[in-house]
């Protein structure tokens, strides 16, 4: 046996022996192709094989409640559709917590046993856990390459490779394209209200279909608590990503109260709905509404029904509450950055800073609001008020490494020398990791910092083309503006083409 195939088979025992069997599997599948596998290696993939789910649909999320809903809503039902099996994992609530830095219960809405949420039968049928499939290192988490080529493309150009397997079908989070036509909004609404939770959940949900609320309503979903308040901030920068900032939800409030439509807020913490029902009559809360008190998940799931039958539901961009909202509602989702200009955004935090009620806000909030207009700032702006936003959010949020960040790199270009160095040190003493290397190695360390906003990608620019800095820091800031600027957006379009092309070959067809 030569040097190379023991090595090959000696790395895959040492694979197996700290549980990492799909890499294990490779391998030695690898081994087996060269003529070097003795019986013990056929054995053993033999034995590995047997976890391979073929022609299944799997619904493998590690994050929040909503993104396991609706992947096991669209799992099971494409799954009927195109005769395959179906399973779903319901993966250990630490992995969630590692992967966002929570630190307790309060800020999240995952039960830690799926049977306090979903149906017996459902459970029964079709629990699976991880130790019993094979499975890709990082448990298909949502920014893999396989996960994105499972969104992006339809079943037959997904291909099962000889030396990398696909153990299963991952279940989307979003609809395949190809599929549209095969699914209703009704069998949804009726899976999510008749069939996927236990006896006690759908008696709330029952008591919210008897709700008499107002026939002209609107929901908007905040969310503030987790990405705003909570400890997620610490390693994500999400903000306008996923939550919308108080003064813009006043505004929000403020234009369809004017309309008259009775607005129903969700995803705030109390302080904030209370703020707002207080300020206009015709806003509702849950806390204003005839329901039972029930445990989060319990609660999470009442307001998504709620936000499903109203007319229309602002949120942010992206989040799973009102993907689901949508998925089995029906209800007309409203963008925030469509239906509010960044221009426009802009103009009502500035305003809102300098108002009375902005000296109530909580500490957060004022480091949120101070971020989102930095983040919305026009592409004139000079480099010293951009830092002065960053500046303020640091001082309301000293513990949020990414206002750190902003502070060295605006400090730099503004000739703040000494507020960049303080700014260095006590990143460097949060993470315990020199300033640099912490920032190259950001992504690899699940660290969702985004710095694709336009006031950071002029920044970065800025001392990427200036020789007056040092190397370090132009090589930092070119590295975070490739990272961060460009490979996002090309993924971005990629997407975008793959999901051109299968419209254009519907239409043709």
């Amino acid at each position: 046996m030569s040097d190379n195939n023991k090595e090959i088979l000696a790395e895959a025992s040492l694979l197996l022996g700290h549980g990492r069997e799909y890499e294990a599997y490779k391998l030695l599948r690898v081994a087996k192709q060269g003529k070097i596998a003795d019986e013990s290696v056929e054995n053993t993939i033999a034995f590995l094989e047997k976890k391979v789910s073929r022609n299944t649909i799997v619904a493998w999320r590690h994050d929040g409640l909503g993104e396991r809903l609706i992947t096991i809503i669209i799992g099971l039902h494409t799954a009927q559709v195109l005769g395959l099996k179906f399973l779903f994992v319901w993966p250990h609530e630490k992995a969630m917590y590692e992967l966002f830095s929570i630190s307790g219960r309060g800020t999240h809405s995952v039960a830690a046993d799926p049977r306090d949420v979903l149906s017996g039968e459902l459970v029964e049928g079709h629990l699976v856990s991880e130790e019993d499939l094979l499975h890709p290192e990082g448990n298909f988490y949502f920014d893999s390459p396989d996960y994105l080529n499972l969104v992006v493309n339809c079943f037959d150009k997904v291909k099962r490779k000889a030396v990398d397997p696909i153990p299963s079908w991952l279940a989307s989070n979003r609809i395949f394209p190809d599929l549209e036509q095969a699914f209703s909004q009704s069998d949804f609404k009726r899976f999510y209200f008749e069939k996927l939770f236990t006896r006690e959940i759908r008696q709330q949900l029952d008591a919210v279909s008897r709700l008499a609320l107002p026939e002209k309503r609107v929901a908007v979903h905040i969310r503030g608590g987790d990405i705003v308040y909570g400890d997620t901030r610490l390693v994500a920068t999400f903000g306008r990503l996923k939550s919308i900032s108080l003064p813009v939800a006043d505004e929000v409030c403020r234009r369809f109260t004017e309309r008259g439509y009775t607005v129903l807020a969700f995803g705030a913490t109390l302080h904030d709905l209370k703020a707002l029902s207080e300020k206009y009559a015709a806003v509702l809360t849950v806390e204003d509404l005839p329901l039972e008190p029930c445990d989060l998940h319990t609660q999470v799931i009442r307001e998504i029904a709620l936000m499903g039958d109203c007319e229309y539901l602002i949120s942010s961009k992206d989040t799973a509450v009102t993907k689901l909202a949508v998925l089995i509602g029906g209800t007309e989702l409203l963008p925030l950055p469509g239906w509010i200009s960044v221009e426009d955004e802009h103009r009502i935090l500035r305003t809102a800073r300098g108002s009375e009620e902005y000296e109530c806000y909580h500490p957060l909030q004022k480091a949120f609001v101070n971020y989102s207009l930095y983040a919305t700032a026009p592409a004139d702006e000079v480099f010293e008020t951009l830092f002065d936003f960053v500046m303020t959010a640091h001082k309301s949020d000293p513990d949020n490494p990414s206002y750190l960040v902003l502070v060295f790199f605006c400090a730099k270009v503004c000739g703040k020398v000494e507020i960049a160095e303080s700014a260095k040190v006590q990143l460097e003493g949060r993470t315990g990791k020199e300033f640099h290397i912490f920032l190259r190695n950001a992504r690899v360390e699940n660290r969702f910092m985004r710095f694709d906003e336009a006031a950071t990608i002029r920044l970065f620019r800025s001392v990427v083309n200036d020789a007056k800095y040092d190397a370090d820091t132009r090589e930092t800031a070119g590295q975070l503006l490739a990272t961060y600027c460009v490979s996002s957006s090309r993924s971005f379009v990629g997407r975008v083409k793959s999901y051109l092309m299968r419209k254009m070959r519907r239409a043709k067809s």
